[in-house]
């Protein structure tokens, strides 16, 4: 019993990674390795990573979803903003 509550609690939390585009994963692949950074060194990380990287507007937009979809979490505002993986 305790498996199967544990294996529904599991996939209610992969629920919303399943709604992200490929930019957002990768951003989400980067908070995973360091689990929390700052939004400008989190952007640049990306910019490393993705071979066509999406400008600083899309940028925001998508940490904005990912806010709404519970995936991260902020603290701070503007260029001192830092995000924190929550999954």
């Amino acid at each position: 019993m305790e498996a199967a509550i544990s294996e529904v609690n599991r996939l209610d939390l992969l629920q919303p990674i399943r709604k992200l585009n490929e930019h957002q994963k990768t951003i989400l692949k980067i908070l995973e390795k360091y689990r929390r950074l700052g939004s400008g060194q989190l952007y640049k990380e990306y910019k490393k990573i993705d071979s066509n990287p999406v400008g600083d507007r899309a940028y925001r937009k998508y940490m904005k979803n990912m806010l709404k979809l519970g995936i991260v979490k902020s603290e701070g505002n503007g260029r001192w903003r830092r995000y924190e993986l929550v999954i």
